[in-house]
């Protein structure tokens, strides 16, 4: 039996001013990595891209984390990766643990995280990222990509709604016809110049 799976992704674009000449920082390194992560950064080939590879990884885990233990803080050290094989990483939080499969290019760090608390079918889990036209709202643009893709999937009439409960604002949720989508989860991404969605989406019983 296909078990309810939880997603969460992170883009980063590489060349984002902001993004810039972190890598050497050791300060901001000691905010972002656990101490056995550091050589991942300071002895790789490309330390940016590492850097970026790491932060991509922790923030798409706290996604699902999150999901799951809402009290989970967004303290990016305390989510330790490990490199796994062909792109798919390890990510542990406490007792947590998820797996991500990461894709680099020149322009950006995409990372998809699923809770690794079973198989996880990763057919079932759709992915598209998009370049944010200049001068676009990212938020909006972001929304509109997931509304998008999830006509491509066949599922009319959905909006993507972030509730509120008491002062807390909740993760993205699918609606589809003014109620939630049910067996689906959802993630939204964007930064500099792009944005990112990642879904889950159980199959009909039967397929």
């Amino acid at each position: 039996m296909l078990k309810r799976q939880w997603v969460g992704n992170d883009i980063v674009d590489l060349k984002d001013p902001q993004a810039q000449g972190k890598a050497h920082n050791e300060r901001f390194l000691a905010r972002i990595c656990a101490d056995v992560e550091l050589p991942l950064v300071t002895q790789a080939k490309f330390p940016h891209v590492a850097l970026w590879t790491l932060w991509s990884i922790k923030e798409a885990s706290y996604k699902v984390v999150q999901k799951c233990l809402p009290a989970a803080k967004a303290i990016p050290n305390q989510f330790v990766c490990q490199e796994g094989e062909n792109g798919v990483w390890d990510c542990r939080y406490q007792e947590m643990r998820c797996r991500v499969r990461v894709a680099v290019n020149d322009d950006f760090v995409h990372a998809v995280a699923c809770l690794a608390d079973g198989i996880i079918h990763w057919d079932n889990v759709v992915v598209k990222t998009d370049e944010l036209l200049t001068g676009g709202n990212p938020s909006e643009a972001v929304r509109q990509l997931a509304v998008h893709l999830l006509r491509e999937k066949g599922y009319q009439d959905c909006s993507i709604v972030r509730r509120k409960e008491l002062q807390r604002i909740l993760p993205p949720q699918i609606y589809q016809g003014g109620i939630p989508l049910p067996n689906s989860d959802i993630s939204l991404s964007h930064d500099g110049r792009f944005v990112a969605v990642a879904l889950w989406l159980k199959p009909p019983r039967g397929v």
